[in-house]
């Protein structure tokens, strides 16, 4: 599956589009295949709306495509700057959109 493609239907269930498997292995859904609502943005920007048991999620696209999740390598000691962490926190903490 290319980014941007939509994933062929794996439910049978009308209320969904299809299903994703998260192919990211940081993501705590991990190997999890999980029911799409919808799928929003253009480009790089594309995500993808999940149903997991009692709440919805979004996850960007690429995190779905397994080709693309298996060439990632993780350094043998990894680095984020203190500045991330801080927009990571403030964008976490923000106002969460209902469905």
């Amino acid at each position: 599956m290319q980014i941007g493609d939509r994933p062929k239907s794996l439910s049978h269930d009308t209320r969904y589009l299809a299903s994703v498997k998260v192919e990211y292995p940081l993501h705590p859904n991990f190997g999890q295949q999980l029911p799409v609502v919808r799928y929003e943005g253009t480009g790089d920007a594309r995500r993808v709306l999940v149903q997991r048991t009692d709440t919805c999620l979004f996850v960007p696209l690429w995190m779905t495509d397994a080709d693309a999740c298996s060439r990632m390598t993780f350094g043998l000691h990894p680095f984020c700057s203190w500045n991330a962490l801080l927009q990571l926190d403030e964008l976490l903490s923000g106002p969460v959109e209902k469905h």
